[in-house]
């Protein structure tokens, strides 16, 4: 059985499935897809950051100034 829908996008195109529900056509489809790769592609090539937990940092600070001073770490 088909089902004559419109787009969910702001095509509003009419199209036929064989889903009782309306959802995106083809080319909005794709075109989402499209967008998607993009960002996609943007976040990939972002540079990472490396997260510091509290404790590696206090420990990290233990090693510089030595285990049996008493300085306290500032956290941020």
């Amino acid at each position: 059985m088909t089902y004559t829908h419109h787009c969910i996008g702001s095509c509003g195109r009419q199209y036929t499935d064989t889903d009782p529900d309306a959802y995106y056509c083809e080319p909005c489809r794709e075109n989402r897809k499209a967008i998607a790769a993009a960002v996609d592609a943007k976040l990939a090539s972002r540079p990472k950051r490396e997260h510091v937990s509290s404790w590696k940092a206090f420990e990290e600070a233990q090693a510089q100034t030595g285990a049996g001073s008493m300085r306290f770490v500032r956290y941020q």
